[in-house]
């Protein structure tokens, strides 16, 4: 559904106070029911990083590590699951498979209790890691996807939006799964 976006080349155009009075807009306008949406997430989250304050920047390493970043690969492992899996076990596998592919020892999927703040947050923490490492944990969030060989659609919008917050590519998936 969301393959690209038209008119952003035309959105990098505007001068960075009209950039950030359009996010600001748009942020409160996926807001303003109180329910964010899986759609209004990914849109959200290609067109910060499209327009916001670091576009065009190079990335600010703060952290070396995994480790650093624990709880926000946690938090984004758990949202993958829950965007892919209704029920609790299959959940759990998809996070499952997941935390193991990053050697991260027993980790507890995040259910609730959480914003779209909070994934957001944890998404510029993990995008101020180091290259490889990043890297690394996007191959993760792909082996939550395809715990069960199986691409949903709301899986590929969810990822496509990680691997834009992470300013990774998307590791090649295609050819050894199915969507629906």
């Amino acid at each position: 559904r969301l393959r690209s976006i038209k008119g952003l080349e035309k959105l990098r155009e505007l001068p960075k106070e009209e950039k950030n009075l359009l996010l600001n807009h748009f942020k409160q306008f996926i807001e303003a029911d109180k329910k964010v949406t899986l759609f209004e997430f990914v849109l959200y989250t290609i067109l910060h990083r499209q327009l916001g304050p670091k576009a065009g920047h190079a990335t600010k390493i703060r952290f070396k590590h995994i480790g650093q970043v624990l709880d926000a690969c946690v938090l984004i492992l758990s949202v993958m699951a829950i965007v892919g899996h209704s029920d609790s076990a299959s959940r759990k596998k998809a996070f499952n498979a997941g935390t193991s592919y990053l050697d991260l020892g027993p980790q507890r999927l995040v259910e609730s209790g959480f914003n779209l703040t909070d994934v957001k947050n944890a998404l510029d923490d993990i995008h101020d890691l180091a290259i490889m490492p990043r890297m690394k944990i996007l191959k993760a969030v792909v082996e939550t996807v395809l715990s069960d060989n199986q691409i949903r659609t709301r899986e590929a919008e969810f990822l496509r939006s990680v691997a834009e917050a992470l300013d990774c590519p998307i590791p090649p998936i295609l050819s050894t799964t199915s969507f629906s």
